[in-house]
């Protein structure tokens, strides 16, 4: 600007004068003194507000299309706003994208924040419900107004995916123990783990599934209570609990102590080679699922 200072009007001048010292008080909380440091990023980078003015874009528009040059940002160390060099502001008037084009479209980052879901659930539930993405500098975008009409629809399902950020089990689990309670998902993906359920239904079925680890036992712990040879014949059923991305066998301890106490009744009245037999048969009459 101060290269060019002669062609500008005092009254132009004076407006550029005043929105910087705004600017710099409402970002720096007062008015920061100019060190000479300071000339460097003032002199050879821009403000992406600025640019967002100059080019009508959208504080989205802009960031996709920075990440998609790849675009290096610098922050200012006086006012800390976030500055790009001017060397690539030709590549922003050259941009060949319609705006208006893109702004009927969002990212599933910001479906995801509209749905209060997880991107891979907003995968999920945009298939179920069929509406179409497209790719949009590397991004999976969808159309804004559909999204937006189908938001209250959408709070009467819930993915497996939302149910493991929920619960402290695998997504595997939580499945097999829907199934058992004779709820079955309404769609389901390719990735064998990715179901949408009823929500009311699905929270009603994962209710009696404790996530307390207190009133599980794993597989260690589970083969010394039992010993080995009992364990292999109640084919007890397996809890994966997460762990990041690895999962841990675990054991209800009711259902242990159950399969404890038909063994121990057993002996009573069977001999050894019996008594295994007649737990594998009435394990699964006992244990209530």
């Amino acid at each position: 600007m101060f290269d060019l200072i002669h062609l500008i009007s005092d009254s132009q001048l004076k407006k550029e004068l005043m929105k910087t010292y705004k600017r710099e008080k409402s970002f720096c909380g007062r008015f920061v003194k100019f060190f000479p440091e300071h000339i460097y990023f003032d002199r050879e980078f821009v403000p992406i507000i600025d640019l967002m003015e100059k080019f009508n874009y959208s504080h989205k528009s802009l960031s996709l299309i920075i990440r998609k040059h790849e675009i290096e940002t610098i922050v200012h160390p006086r006012n800390k706003l976030i500055l790009i060099n001017q060397k690539y502001i030709n590549i922003l008037e050259n941009e060949p994208i319609l705006i208006e084009k893109l702004e009927d479209y969002v990212s599933s980052a910001r479906v995801s924040d509209i749905w209060k879901t997880s991107e891979w659930s907003v995968k999920i539930l945009c298939q179920m419900l069929k509406i179409s993405s497209k790719k949009i500098f590397d991004d999976n975008c969808y159309p804004f107004k559909k999204i937006e009409k189908l938001t209250k629809k959408v709070k009467n399902y819930i993915t497996s995916y939302d149910l493991k950020e929920k619960y402290m089990w695998d997504i595997e689990t939580l499945n097999r123990h829907l199934k058992r309670k004779n709820i079955e998902p309404i769609h389901s993906d390719d990735s064998w783990q990715g179901y949408v359920y009823l929500k009311e239904k699905a929270l009603q079925g994962i209710y009696d599934l404790s996530n307390n680890k207190e009133d599980y036992l794993n597989r260690i712990g589970t083969i010394a209570f039992l010993g080995q040879k009992l364990f292999e014949t109640a084919k007890l059923d397996i809890y994966y609990i997460s762990y990041g991305t690895s999962r841990y066998p675990h054991y209800l301890k009711s259902e242990i102590e159950k399969i404890k106490e038909l063994y121990d009744d057993l002996c009573k009245i069977h001999d050894e080679q019996s008594i295994y037999r007649q737990v594998k048969v009435l394990s699964k009459e006992k244990i209530v699922r």
